[in-house]
């Protein structure tokens, strides 16, 4: 019987044990590993035989929070861009007067005093609803089925201007709220 050192011993089974490793890696050749536990840093444990990565709980919430601070900074980015352009846009565009609205420059100019009229209507009524939920007095009494064309509202403002002899420097939304009261006058408590 031949004797082997304990040292031979114990490299010998080290080299069969590389050997075997080896030949269960060719056996893997062309297969795809379904994980790879260190491609990933997150990654903390690997069970082989279900072949699932389990991502540390820590690491995930740091990446939430990450992604948080950083949809928070963006929030406040904009939130200052949007600032900036209000704070630097003229305090002459703020109104429409009566007589802009009457004699626009040009084609561009009865576009837009069109649709500051529209904005101004939907603005009234926007309230007039506020109001109506709250328990407030309303402004005017339109029925709840009727709809403004543009066209209708404009007439009503140009009639309230009329009525009231507006000169020029008028504000287009006063003249328009006091059509609207006007043509669609609430009733008072106690006329019946």
């Amino acid at each position: 019987m031949i004797q082997v050192s304990q040292e031979v011993e114990s490299a010998g089974r080290f080299w069969l044990g590389g050997v075997g490793f080896a030949l269960t890696g060719l056996l893997e050749i062309g297969r795809k590993p379904s994980c790879r536990p260190f491609s990933h840093p997150e990654v903390t444990s690997v069970e082989p035989k279900a072949g699932i990565c389990r991502l540390n709980r820590q690491a995930e919430r740091q990446r939430r929070r990450r992604k948080r601070e950083e949809s928070l900074a963006m929030n406040r980015w904009i939130l200052a861009a949007c600032f900036l352009a209000l704070t630097a846009a003229p305090a002459a565009a703020v109104d429409v007067r009566l007589d802009s609205y009457r004699n626009p420059k040009n084609e561009n100019f009865r576009i837009f005093n069109h649709m500051y009229l529209d904005g101004v209507r939907g603005g009234l009524m926007a309230s007039n609803a506020w109001l109506k939920r709250h328990g407030g007095q309303l402004l005017f009494c339109m029925p709840d089925t009727l709809a403004l064309t543009s066209e209708q509202t404009e007439e009503i403002m140009l009639k309230s201007a009329d009525k009231r002899s507006a000169k020029g420097e008028m504000v287009i939304a006063l003249l328009l709220l006091w059509g609207m009261q006007d043509t669609y006058p609430c009733e008072k408590p106690g006329t019946q």
